[in-house]
């Protein structure tokens, strides 16, 4: 797997008022990651389980309160990357629990570790990056699914792709369909059998990518590297993963 990471994390002071602060109102720290704000009080989060609500309510500033806002955080080498919290996601009331814009627009936000510290000293409560999840082929599957054109409303729903199917316009490569199709059986063995992604290096992979063009988008969905057989790729944070197929790491550990 290979990751880029092209959007900095900027951060901005502002005054808030609280129920219980001063009349002068209280300093927070604003997050931006892609040009989204993706934390509005950092000082404020509090870890809720497995999921961190980044998006406070403008009014208590308290988690769960609003709707919206809502992450997971994984591990992936020394860095640490925001996923949808999937669990919480997928539930009764699910659509509270929706990720910040940023996620959808630029993808799920990757930190390097100094960021991820500065992030902490701002917001004792976080882990430490060392104690996260690792980031599974599970969160990588669901996030393309999530992301795809006219995606189901459930994450883990394997006949996502056959319903894209009647809105695909154009493709970079006549068999579309066939690359389609092997891409819905492999994300489904991602989430069914999920395993740690691994980080392979980039002079092993060709850059060429599947893209297709659907109804309504300006913008070509770009989620795998169809053209080399070995490997399949994932658009995320601007950059792409590159993650390798499950027989092709067993047989490199044999």
């Amino acid at each position: 797997m290979v990751v880029m990471f092209p959007h900095p994390v900027t951060t901005c002071q502002r005054k808030i008022r609280t129920p219980w602060g001063s009349p002068d109102g209280e300093q927070v720290t604003e997050i931006s990651y892609g040009g989204y704000v993706i934390a509005n009080a950092m000082e404020y989060l509090v870890p809720d389980g497995d999921c961190l609500q980044m998006l406070l309510c403008n009014e208590c500033w308290c988690t769960g309160c609003a709707d919206g806002g809502w992450i997971s955080l994984r591990r992936i080498g020394r860095f640490v990357a925001f996923v949808p919290c999937w669990e919480r996601l997928s539930g009764r009331d699910g659509y509270r629990f929706g990720p910040p814009l940023a996620i959808a627009e630029v993808g799920p936000p990757v930190l390097n570790p100094t960021e991820w510290k500065h992030l902490q000293e701002l917001a004792p409560k976080l882990p430490n990056a060392d104690d996260l999840p690792a980031l599974s082929t599970s969160d990588v599957g669901r996030w393309v699914t999530m992301s795809a054109p006219y995606n189901p409303t459930r994450l883990d729903d394997p006949r996502w792709h056959q319903a894209m199917e009647h809105y695909v316009e154009a493709s970079n490569t006549p068999n579309w369909k066939e690359l389609l199709h092997h891409l819905g059986i492999q994300i489904a063995s991602w989430i069914e059998s999920p395993r740690p992604v691994v980080i392979t290096a980039k002079k092993e992979i060709e850059e060429q990518f599947f893209e297709i063009w659907v109804e309504d988008q300006n913008e070509p969905w770009k989620p795998v590297l169809g053209l080399v057989p070995s490997d399949w790729s994932v658009h995320w944070a601007g950059g792409t993963f590159f993650l390798e197929r499950p027989e092709r790491q067993e047989q490199q550990e044999s």
